[in-house]
């Protein structure tokens, strides 16, 4: 399987809520194990904390986290720098991929998804998912500083709405009790 649905062991089928999510929106029915395995991958990340996700199992965020680190290393420019796009354009995107996955009757945005398209570029050999990696990653580098993660990638916000509520999460009613430490 992918990120997107797997079967592990033959014992246990987890589905990415989000994926499920638009598969419901475009009115396509979704088998039980694939619903039971969507409410556990919520169930986790609802303690865990839904960018959690972010930083410890999507596979652009290696690549974003390279082009921060080169850039502070290099001391690389950005063209954009100290503009900071509104943080919520992140979830207009994620609006928008639901709503066309509504109106088109198809999963949207996993057709563009760079996650998806990664790891068919991972497992198949697919040129595609690297550039688009190599794009992401230029735009992290030379346009603006955490430019995807931070500001485009609509799962992140999706699993951000998750994070939200967790116990693990950091609140700005909490945040004041924040130590860095860097557990999170």
């Amino acid at each position: 399987g992918t990120l997107a649905s797997s079967d592990w062991l033959g014992v246990l089928s987890l589905t990415d809520p989000f994926v499920a999510l638009q598969t419901l929106l475009a009115r396509h029915a979704i088998g039980s194990g694939a619903a039971v395995g969507s409410a556990i991958v919520v169930a986790f990340y609802l303690f865990a904390g839904g960018r959690s996700y972010c930083a410890w199992v999507c596979p652009i965020n290696p690549v974003t986290d390279l082009a921060a680190w080169l850039r502070t290393k290099l001391g690389v420019p950005t063209l954009l720098r100290g503009a900071r796009p509104d943080r919520r354009l992140r979830y207009a995107i994620l609006t928008v991929a639901c709503g066309m996955s509504a109106l088109l009757g198809v999963v949207a945005w996993e057709t563009v998804n760079p996650i998806t398209l990664l790891q068919r570029a991972f497992v198949f050999g697919l040129a595609g998912g690297y550039g688009v990696a190599l794009a992401i990653f230029l735009f992290d580098l030379l346009v603006l500083p955490r430019g995807w993660c931070g500001h485009l990638c609509p799962v992140g916000a999706f699993y951000g709405v998750l994070g939200s509520v967790s116990p693990t999460h950091v609140s700005a009613t909490n945040r004041d009790a924040c130590t860095h430490c860097g557990d999170c």
